[in-house]
């Protein structure tokens, strides 16, 4: 989910045939039906492909993905108590955005039909607005004159 950005019901809806690991991509059935192929790095193929040869039946039930997630996180040390399963969603997609991803290509990846959607994603922190100010031509005055 982190790498994909794919909501908890899209991940839950997966199937084993939706997954294409030598073209790396997962095909993806979103809201109101709509379908989306979806890339996967080159990590995330191997991770599937070892978890595909190992994967015990999961329950699809919500709940099992929550209590999941819950358990990476305990087993990890990471003590945050409202953090969610959907945090990576948001996550994925507020790096992608950070690092120079194309709104219109982060709206087709997160399967939104609107771009107002997509634009949730495009919050700026204080650190990305003090190093945008240092590019400000008045910090370097002196060399105008």
């Amino acid at each position: 989910m982190m790498q994909t950005g794919l909501r908890v019901g899209e991940v839950l809806r997966l199937r084993t045939g939706d997954i294409d690991l030598n073209e790396r991509t997962l095909l993806v059935q979103g809201k109101g039906f709509r379908e989306r192929l979806v890339p996967i790095t080159e990590n995330t193929s191997l991770a599937l492909k070892s978890y595909m040869g190992v994967r015990l039946p999961v329950s699809s039930e919500i709940d099992s993905l929550y209590n999941l997630f819950r358990n990476l996180c305990q087993d990890a040390g990471i003590q945050k108590p409202r953090l969610s399963v959907r945090h990576l969603r948001h996550t994925c997609l507020t790096m992608l955005f950070h690092e120079g991803a194309d709104l219109m290509a982060l709206k087709k990846l997160a399967g939104h039909k609107s771009v107002r959607t997509t634009q949730v994603y495009l919050r700026v922190t204080q650190t990305q607005l003090r190093e945008a100010i240092k590019t400000h031509p008045c910090n370097n005055i002196g060399k105008y004159t």
